[in-house]
């Protein structure tokens, strides 16, 4: 049994290298500058019966368990959950590992009301083509293969950053898409407690009109 799951596992390697896998990172922060994690790791389910084409819905069950072994393992404190996405040639499965806390890599710090962000993403892509065998790859072959690698910082404010492109407090990340030269993401933002200032601009309103009632 655990020979058929490590050939199946081996399947893995071989349609990750044909660039049929879809990994996107999610991290969301709040205003305290603590960080929560999410991992999307999607695999074709063409490619996967194209490397075996006598697969069974068996076979095809102990693969994405044993792919769930492997997350769990890795992310022990961590909830996994399946998912799937597309039909028919576009069909992807894969499982999604949520409620990550520990994070290495990215730095946070917090001056006043201003967080910064800053994440090796240079970094982050070269790891990821190692882990997954595709340092001999063109990003172009891997894109036109429907290889995908994205990641999203989700922001207690209204971000501002040197890299990707802003959708309300999100800041997305193509890591087959990175512009020269730039080899560290810096997000900041600001957070400013809501409450205090709502107070202190109706004290401060309400001292303008008592102002006026009395030069009257």
């Amino acid at each position: 049994m655990k020979k058929h799951l490590k050939a199946l596992l081996a399947l893995i390697l071989a349609f990750t290298l044909s660039g049929c896998a879809k990994f996107r990172m999610t991290y969301d922060v709040d205003k305290n500058g603590n960080l929560t994690g999410t991992i999307a790791t999607l695999y074709s389910m063409r490619a996967i019966e194209s490397f075996n084409p006598g697969m069974t819905d068996v076979d095809r069950e102990e693969l994405l368990s044993a792919l769930k072994e492997e997350m769990q393992e890795s992310y022990p404190d961590a909830t996994i959950t399946y998912v799937s996405e597309g039909e028919g040639k576009d069909a992807y499965a894969g499982y999604i590992v949520s409620g990550i806390t520990e994070i290495e890599g990215i730095e946070i710090t917090k001056e006043g009301f201003k967080l910064t962000l800053k994440y090796p993403i240079v970094k982050v892509a070269e790891t990821l083509a190692q882990e997954n065998g595709l340092t001999q790859y063109s990003t172009n072959l891997l894109v036109e293969n429907g290889f995908e690698a994205t990641v999203d910082f989700n922001m207690p404010g209204k971000p501002e950053s040197n890299i990707g492109e802003i959708t309300g407090n999100t800041v997305h990340i193509d890591l087959l898409d990175l512009p020269a030269g730039v080899d560290t993401a810096i997000i900041t933002c600001s957070v400013f407690p809501l409450i205090p200032v709502a107070i202190g601009g109706g004290v401060l309103i309400l001292l303008v009109i008592i102002l006026a009632l009395r030069k009257k």
